[in-house]
């Protein structure tokens, strides 16, 4: 299959956070535009897989390839660099600033990105509506409900159309309404994007929404099951 068909892809990942406590991804490929969900218990590896995913830690060997960009053996000012531009992220506790508008946490979302901010102002208005905020630009974080902030997450997370959405338990601070709607949302926007779709959930009915369903502990092996992170 060609590269510019995935998404991403792990192949023999290793690394360590101390001598005793080692892991390892044999493969990994997702499509691109495919929407999964990730399941985990707590404490099964979902953060250290996202971490790797993302960027935001760096594994010892092996490759992990983002939108074909490889992060393995890759600084951590270059592994920023690739999140910025390609990997958009939302999470369970929203991390808006509250000292900033709505439509400044978008803005944000977007600036680092490297993209052209030209038309700007005119994307955020079409973002907003599409997540039920139109109006709502002028307003503070803490002038919204929980479900409304997270609406704002997303819209961050989408506004840059990144080549992949990771979604760290975006419903875990909702109610089961508000949470169902909200994976709704996801899905759809994602689609519209183009963006490929890897939503962590312990929640199995949330879960069989998406096409395809992956287990943390069939992915990420450790060396001590007594000792995994979050």
């Amino acid at each position: 299959m060609p590269s510019d068909h995935l998404a991403l892809s792990l192949n023999q990942v290793r690394g360590a956070f101390s001598p005793e406590q080692t892991y390892h991804i044999p493969e990994l490929t997702i499509k691109h535009g495919a929407q999964i969900a990730l399941l985990g218990k707590s404490g099964s590896g979902k953060s250290t897989l996202l971490n790797l995913l993302s960027g935001m830690i760096g594994a010892s060997d092996g490759s992990i390839k983002i939108h074909d960009q490889e992060l393995v053996g890759r600084s951590e000012a270059a592994r920023d660099k690739i999140r910025r531009e390609h990997i958009g992220m939302i999470f369970q506790t929203y991390q808006l600033l509250p000292e900033f508008t709505v439509a400044e946490n978008i803005q944000i979302g977007n600036y680092f990105s490297g993209q052209d901010q030209s038309k700007l102002s005119e994307r955020i208005t079409e973002i907003l509506a599409k997540v039920d905020l139109a109006g709502y630009g002028d307003r503070y974080p803490n002038a919204l409900s929980v479900g409304q902030q997270q609406r704002v997450a997303i819209a961050r997370a989408l506004i840059k159309q990144p080549a992949v959405l990771l979604a760290d338990e975006p419903t875990g601070a909702l109610d089961q309404e508000t949470g169902s709607r909200i994976c709704t949302l996801l899905q759809t926007l994602a689609k519209e994007s183009g963006s490929t779709l890897i939503f962590v959930t312990h929640d199995q009915s949330l879960a069989q929404r998406f096409p395809s369903q992956l287990q943390v502990s069939d992915l990420l092996q450790w060396n001590n099951p007594e000792k995994k992170t979050a």
